[in-house]
């Protein structure tokens, strides 16, 4: 996941999902004051945003005031419904059909969110590297490592009793995530709060040593 670097640390809104999460932070006087994610005026392209983790992430992007562009490859009607599902939300998202394996694609997908909304501030593509390189140029770039999550990708563990029984009992929260779970921390990871974080890799996994 990639982002630029604001050049300062707004204190605005956190998103609306179906409550409002309120994170407290010690200011200078040592005081706690409330302080809401925000990612108002933020322009995000997300990869793969028609389906599981994807999709959560584009809702909760959007849900913090972000405007997103996300690609769908064959999934129309999934697209639809990810852009149904963030109607009424403070952002807004655009689908684009793209094979991002394809660089013509990839190139692509940023144009259509440079021609719509004039820039790109984030990118979640799930890959990590770069992050010294693009460093000196105020570009954050950390990975997110993902364990088990209820997704149609394990669907078939799901329903695998005793495949299931065996995947949960490598993690010590004994269950798999919920895909919200893992895009609420790409949601922090975009944010103000994370802005002198790069190069590193986020497990989020249960506590399983599987990942990391």
């Amino acid at each position: 996941m990639r982002r630029e670097q604001p050049r300062e640390l707004p204190t605005a809104s956190l998103p609306r999902l179906t409550h409002r999460l309120h994170v407290p932070v010690v200011a200078a006087s040592d005081k706690l004051e409330p302080m809401r994610i925000t990612l108002q005026d933020e322009v995000a392209v997300v990869t793969g945003g028609s389906r599981g983790i994807g999709a959560a992430t584009v809702k909760v992007l959007v849900a913090a005031g972000a405007k997103v562009v996300f690609n769908y490859h064959r999934g129309n009607q999934a697209a639809k419904e990810v852009i149904k599902c963030c109607k009424g939300l403070e952002g807004q998202a655009i689908a684009e059909r793209a094979d991002v394996s394809s660089m013509a694609d990839a190139k692509r997908l940023a144009e259509v969110a440079v021609n719509h909304f004039g820039k790109v501030d984030i990118l979640v593509a799930f890959v990590k590297g770069l992050s010294t390189e693009l460093a000196p140029h105020g570009i954050l770039v950390n990975c997110l490592a993902p364990g088990w999550v209820e997704t149609e990708m394990s669907t078939p563990v799901l329903n695998d009793k005793r495949e299931y029984k065996r995947a949960i009992s490598l993690i010590p929260l004994r269950r798999f995530a919920r895909a919200e779970e893992i895009a609420l921390p790409i949601l922090f990871l975009a944010s103000p709060m994370a802005t002198f974080i790069t190069g590193e890799i986020l497990n989020v996994n249960g506590g399983s040593v599987l990942c990391g």
